[in-house]
């Protein structure tokens, strides 16, 4: 495969640039753990730079993106947080989708005045919690979007 059919893939999502340049789940975790660090030790914008990074290497992977959804809820930057929360709940939809993640979309989704969205994203994580914990505080979510 020549470099600009590889980097042809890329573009068109059917190869990560962390496929392409050999960056294995060793790493990818190495470096996951290191953004989770920063963002429990109050360090936002090092975990911000951690984690944007990480989407650039695997945009499909949906932890890098719920985290940065958390981080940028965590500063009111809501346009950021929306998005990636969106990106993290629809890359979890195929693997691991306990609800947690449409919560948190939900909660920027309200802080961003957008309630029927809100709502939506509400409900959904409220169908498809696994936990009792995220159940109710989805539903809690649905009832405080309805106003």
């Amino acid at each position: 495969m020549t470099g600009g059919t590889a980097w042809l893939e890329v573009a068109e999502g059917r190869r990560t640039l962390a496929e392409l340049r050999g960056i294995g789940p060793d790493t990818l975790g190495a470096l996951t753990a290191i953004g989770h660090l920063l963002y429990q030790h109050g360090r936002d914008a090092e975990a911000i730079e951690i984690f944007e990074g990480l989407v650039a290497l695997d945009p499909r992977a949906g932890y890098p993106h719920r985290a940065l959804g958390l981080l940028y809820l965590r500063a009111q930057k809501l346009p950021q947080a929306v998005h990636h929360l969106n990106a993290a709940v629809q890359a979890e939809a195929a693997t691991l989708d306990d609800g947690s993640g449409g919560c948190l979309l939900a909660e920027a989704l309200l802080a961003s005045g957008r309630a029927d969205e809100a709502l939506r994203a509400a409900e959904r994580a409220a169908a498809v919690a696994r936990d009792g914990a995220v159940r109710i505080r989805a539903t809690l979510l649905a009832r405080r979007s309805r106003g």
